[in-house]
């Protein structure tokens, strides 16, 4: 596996002046190639020398050796230089020119004609990368996929490294370009055995499922070519066969040798199985065997790809003791850095066909092979040291032999290993074979992967393939990362290439279709090259005509599937509204899938019908227009020839019947479409080794001191979303006071008019006197500073109603119990909305620090605080918190900062929320991350532990639980208050169903002598508790003027007083983590300001519980995540969810929470914010309009009693206080009735 190139030492690049090429080539011979590169002479300079002398013959060496002299004269070398270039000169010319000459080859050498190869399928998983648009997603975006060595392999590289190279045993580098679940398998799928699945190589397991999708990108049902002409050219690599030998006394055959014959064996396919081991260029070799077996017949499609998946560190650590790896784990292909390459892992496969037959069969081609090539480097100065005269050859032959003028070439995916001498070597054969050609420079963009994902040796051909198949698809070439500076050795401005270093447009001129080569060379001098052309699809004819109803089955092997299916099917619909290639979809849908037990038809004339029919089954209405649920019957029988009763035979078909779905189009259908495939189930099949087995460490603290970070991109691929990551941090900040601006205040404040509630004469005075002072400077009469002491909040509501209303109002909370704050912020929200609600109002909330648990509680009133602010455009509200003892002092100042920002614009005002800590202001500022810090630490979820779930039976916990135990198989301890019934059971047998062991308890987790009893029993059950993630949640829509503080208090219990009582349970608990379910809501939430406080108190509970870790009173990591919506929330109807994505956000599914809860478990912050989206700007500009997003329109009930009604003002003051708000309650309940809620 090591790249090939020469040992490092005094070694270099020799470059001789002279015409490159022939032809036109030589009219470009002139000043630019009469200088010479004497940097270091090594035998890679004279192969190189002995190369073009030979070729060109005797009037070519002439004219280097008159190079050399002028130089010599010139001074720009010196005698010896000179005296041992002219030696390799002659020494290379007496090798014998004749012997390498190159003339066009015989006919008999040409390729013959119609040897044009389609490529009409693929599919991959790449580090970072589930799929290949995620892979277009990473190359286009300039990302890498390096990363830590995974923990979830049973071994842990803080065991095998040391930063010292070839240390006996041990690597160098702790890093690589990984994939994520590699133990996941759906192996009954294809019917093997779990056991038998876990005896597999993890390779092998998934270079089955890619080439089963590549099979179906290409429109065919993998079940339905059983018995035809299908070869498979496979090169898969792993290494974890060798390590189950040493507990199995089994015979094994290694998985090189089983890979292609074991697809064959499985679809029944009776074309010809090779497995392909040439190190490096293995997938590139198959792709070309494929391509010559279809050339002679030997088979009609093949599937060709590759693997390497590295289930062990051997790899890494036997690599180390060659110096094959970057130190730095960063490959710097083409730059000057390059000192390595980077581990890489890959599984991708695509699917041949001759381009005749592909057209004749309406095959929807991604790209067609043009021509390809292998040689062997035969005898050099070692087998493993690589030949640039080798790899010209080969270049250049596969140019000769299929007529393929190198000058349209504008892509060239390298080889490209990010070694120091590797490279040049590459790139002068490269030049050397495209300068017989022509001599234009610059115009072919030089690339290659494996900066993004590494170096992936056995799939690395296959990889970049598929890199040239999406550029292709997309009309872009995507930027070079890593680059700075061209490698010394490298006279880049001479040749035919140049590194792109951004996104660019492909777009090669002259209506010319796009081309591109591919190279890889292997290990032992075994090369390939292929040559790869844009298809020109030709104009699509006419259609049947719009509006006519067609058929669309989707059929998968349980319900989970099958609603994952819909879910995929109704994004990738998503990104057309037009109607456009509809008939593809349904025929590959009808033709190019096996028909599967559970079954779901659409009947649908329209893009959008299909769409809304889909997201119909998915939200639970399976009694929909056009949409038929059913499941295959045994036997079933041919459905009935039923003319132009679609729904008929959709029924029939997901009955079980037998469709001829070709008789549909009238024996005509359509082409094929690529669509996405089928979700196959994730069960892990992992084999415990002695060694490798083990529990992973959950983390040593002196292992690492620095925290690295988790990059957003990257999780955007592994969990196929998009996100946006908020986090919210405390920083230093001066009160800003700018001069008053007198003027403008008076124009805005009239005669200013100020409330003081709470607090003591001091704190009045605070407060009152400085703005007397101030406005007396300023000639203008004192401001009105009112304070009043309410014992409940009628006196403030009795107040408001007898006086104009304020301009501000300083609310002071000196009580101890967190219950009576909330009643008296509560209490002032409520006032202020109903009386005041027209009226521009900043109100100042000030908290005296009371000890972590009132500040806890405290911070949970900022999420109430944000709500209301959003309720109402004309109030601001203020969250200030400070010392013990300096109300008074804080008062004045807030009341100045108040009095300078009415003079200033709208956006300067006093920030929401301010922080008095040890002589600082301390203010929030929300940050949108790029990056997650981690700790050192790995807090992991783990198949030997147990895990408290609180809340797991709603529909959020249930999915998420359910994908825990699938990829886990963990024991889940559900802890409801609901009383057991038919419906818990059947979630429990869901769980149970995934391989996890699964209990559930009844408690009240807001009742502490319930919660101990519960938990006591739970204790008996199992012997100890790893983890916790907190679920539960209480919601109670409607604004704060009808919110009494008893139901506020209902809705916030689950988690205010249901997080304390958990943590207090497991609070001897060696916990690994314990993770609250938070809500974006706690950043303000119009219409929900109980779930905004409910939510930010998890937030300040996740910080204080971390102190508390850290202070060693409790064990794990506390994280509070702060979601956006949830699919699975019964909250949201359709209407809301159009709403979402008209915002550019988009619904969090459980499969993406438990990738960002996974790579936020070790987070250095113990509060930050998911928002899924699909559109980033959008979600930005609708997200800073306000903090979050609203939950499902509550403002149904704003107008049910609002004060701005003509004439209801005057009326409403008649009322009392608690007739006003049974009034709006009674109006809610009959707008709710009304809107059928």
């Amino acid at each position: 596996m090591v790249p090939r190139g020469p040992v490092p030492g005094r070694a270099g690049v020799l470059q001789l002046p002279g015409a490159h090429g022939r032809g036109a080539a030589a009219r470009h011979a002139g000043a630019r190639h009469q200088r010479l590169h004497l940097d270091h002479v090594s035998a890679v300079g004279s192969a190189g020398v002995g190369r073009r002398t030979r070729r060109r013959g005797r009037q070519h060496v002439n004219m280097d050796k008159r190079a050399v002299l002028k130089a010599l004269e010139s001074g720009e070398i010196s005698l010896e230089q000179a005296r041992a270039a002219l030696e390799r000169i002659l020494t290379a010319e007496r090798r014998g020119a004749a012997t390498d000459e190159r003339p066009a080859p015989a006919a008999s050498e040409r390729a013959p004609a119609g040897t044009d190869i389609a490529i009409i399928g693929m599919s991959g998983r790449f580090p970072g990368a589930e799929d290949v648009a995620a892979l277009w997603s990473c190359l286009a975006s300039g990302r890498t996929s390096v990363s830590r060595a995974p923990t979830d392999r049973g071994w842990d590289i803080r065991d095998y490294f040391d930063p010292k190279p070839q240390t006996p045993g041990k690597t160098y580098v702790d890093k690589g370009a990984f994939l994520e679940g590699i133990d996941r398998f759906d192996p009954l799928f294809f019917g093997i055995s779990p056991r038998e699945a876990a005896l597999m190589d993890p390779a092998a397991r998934l270079f089955l499922q890619e080439s089963w999708r590549a099979i179906e990108d290409a429109g065919y049902a993998p079940g339905r070519i059983s018995g035809q002409s299908w070869g498979v050219f496979a090169a898969v690599k792993g290494d974890y066969e060798a390590y189950i030998q040493r507990e199995n006394e089994t015979y094994f055959v290694g998985t090189e040798s089983f890979s292609a014959a074991r697809l064959s064996y499985l679809l029944n396919l009776v074309g010809p199985a090779v497995s392909v081991d040439t190190a490096c260029s293995s997938s590139l070799m198959a792709i070309a065997l494929a391509c010559d077996s279809l050339v002679l017949g030997n088979c009609d499609v093949a599937v060709a790809g590759g693997a390497s998946v590295y289930s062990t560190p051997t790899t890494l650590i036997s690599s180390s003791q060659s110096l094959l790896f970057s130190p730095d784990a960063r490959c710097y292909a083409f730059d000057d850095r390059a000192n390595g390459t980077v581990l890489g892992e890959a599984v991708a496969a695509i699917v041949l066909k001759p381009l005749r037959d592909a057209e004749r069969d309406k095959d929807a081609i991604l790209g067609v092979i043009k021509g390809w090539g292998t040689n062997q480097d035969g005898k050099t100065n070692g087998i493993t040291a690589p030949s640039m005269r080798s790899q010209a050859r080969l270049q250049s032959s596969v140019y000769r032999r299929f007529g393929i003028d190198p000058e349209r070439i504008t892509l060239l995916e390298a080889h490209g290993t990010g070694t120091k001498l590797g490279d040049p070597i590459e790139v002068q054969a490269l030049t050397e074979s495209f300068r017989e050609f022509t001599g234009k420079t610059s115009f072919c963009a030089l690339g290659t992967a494996k900066p993004n994902i590494g170096h992936t040796f056995f799939a690395s051909g296959v990889a970049g393939v598929i890199k040239v198949l999406l550029c292709m698809q997309h009309g872009r070439i995507p930027p070079s990362i890593n680059f700075a500076s061209v490698n010394e050795h490298i006279a880049l401005a001479e040749s035919p290439f140049y590194v792109n270093t951004e996104l660019a447009s492909w777009n090669p001129g002259g209506g010319t279709p796009r081309c591109a080569a591919v190279s890889a060379f292997g290990l032992a001098g075994t090369n390939a090259h292929v040559v790869i052309e844009e298809y020109r699809r030709p104009p699509a004819r006419g259609g049947r005509a719009a509006e006519e109803a067609m058929v669309f089955p989707l059929s998968a092997r349980d319900p989970e599937r099958l609603h994952e299916y819909a879910e995929r099917l109704v994004r990738f619909l998503a990104r057309d509204d037009s109607d456009g290639g509809l008939r593809e979809v349904a025929s590959t849908l009808q033709r190019g899938r096996v028909a599967l037990d559970e079954r779901l038809a659409v009947v649908a004339r329209s893009r959008r019908e299909l769409v809304q029919a889909l997201e119909a089954f998915l939200a639970g209405d399976k009694d929909a227009a056009g949409v038929i649920r059913g499941r295959a019957a045994r036997g079933g029988a041919n459905a009935p020839a039923l003319a132009g009763d679609l729904t008929g035979v959709a029924r029939a078909w997901t009955q079980g019947a037998e469709v001829d779905w070709q008789q549909l189009w009238r024996g005509d259908p359509p082409g094929t479409a690529h669509l996405p495939t089928y979700p196959f189930a994730r069960e892990s099949c992992w084999f415990p080794v002695r060694g490798f087995g083990a529990r992973p460490r959950t983390g040593d603290a002196s292992a690492a001191t620095a925290a690295e970070a988790v990059e957003l991109q990257a999780l955007e691929v592994s969990s196929a979303k998009q996100w946006l990551c908020f986090t919210e941090q405390w920083g230093a900040q001066r009160s800003e006071r700018s001069p008053i601006d007198w003027m403008e205040l008076r124009r805005r404040l009239g005669e200013p008019r100020v409330l003081v509630i709470g607090g003591d004469e001091a704190v009045h005075a605070a407060i009152r006197d400085p703005l007397a002072r101030a406005f007396s400077d300023a000639s203008l009469p004192a401001p009105t500073v009112e304070r009043l002491t309410p014992s409940a909040p009628e006196e403030l509501d009795g107040w408001l109603r007898r006086r104009e209303a304020p301009h501000a109002v300083f609310l002071f909370l000196t009580d101890r119990e967190p219950q009576d704050r909330l009643r008296a912020v509560l209490g002032c929200c409520r006032a202020l909305s109903l009386h005041c609600y027209e009226h521009p109002i900043d109100v100042f909330v000030c908290l005296e620090d009371g000890g972590e648990r009132l500040e806890v509680h405290g911070e949970a009133l900022s999420g109430l605080l944000r709500s209301a602010s959003l309720e109402s455009a004309n109030h601001r509200y203020h969250w200030v918190q400070h010392a013990a003892g300096g109300p008074a002092v804080r008062g004045g100042e807030l009341a100045a900062e108040w009095l300078s920002a009415c003079s200033r614009p709208e956006a300067a005002r006093p920030a929401p929320l301010v922080r008095y800590r040890e002589g600082l202001r301390l203010a929030t500022t929300y940050r949108e991350a790029q990056s997650i810090p981690v700790t050192p630490t790995e807090r992991r979820f783990r198949p030997d532990g147990t895990y408290l779930v609180v809340g797991g039976l709603g529909e959020v916990g249930r999915r998420l639980c359910i994908e825990i135990g699938r990829k886990y198989r963990p024991t889940l301890v559900l802890v409801s208050r609901r009383a057991h019934d038919p419906e818990v059971e059947r979630t429990l047998e869901e769980l149970r169903a995934t391989g996890a062991r699964a209990l559930w308890f009844s408690a009240d987790i807001t009742d502490r002598d319930s919660m101990s009893r519960a938990f006591a029993d739970i204790k008996r059950a199992v012997p100890r508790i790893d983890g916790v993630l907190h679920l539960a949640r209480a919601v109670d829509d409607g604004l704060i003027v009808s919110k009494t503080p008893e139901a506020f208090a209902r809705t916030i219990a689950a988690k205010v007083a249901g997080t304390e009582l958990v943590d207090l349970v497991t609070k001897d608990e060696p916990l690994d983590f314990f993770v609250m379910f938070s809500s974006m809501a706690s950043f303000g939430l119009r219409g929900s300001s109980d779930y905004a406080y409910a939510c930010a108190f998890q937030n300040a509970f996740a910080r204080l519980r971390n102190r508390m870790r850290d202070r060693g009173e409790r064990s794990g990591d506390a994280l509070a995540l702060c979601w956006g919506q949830w699919d699975a929330d019964k909250y949201v109807s359709a209407e809301r969810r159009n709403e979402l994505k008209a915002s550019g956000l988009d619904l969090i599914d459980a499969p993406s929470a438990l990738r960002v809860i996974e790579a936020c478990m070790n987070s250095a912050d113990g509060v930050l914010g998911f928002t899924a989206v699909t559109d980033k700007d959008k979600a930005r500009g609708m997200l800073a309009g306000r903090a979050a997003p609203r939950r499902d329109a509550p403002s149904q009930n704003a107008v049910a009693l609002d004060p701005r009604l003509p004439g209801l003002r005057k009326a409403l003051e008649t009322l009392s206080y608690e007739q006003l708000l049974d009034l709006h309650s009674a109006a809610v309940a009959a707008q709710q009735t009304r809107s059928g809620r």
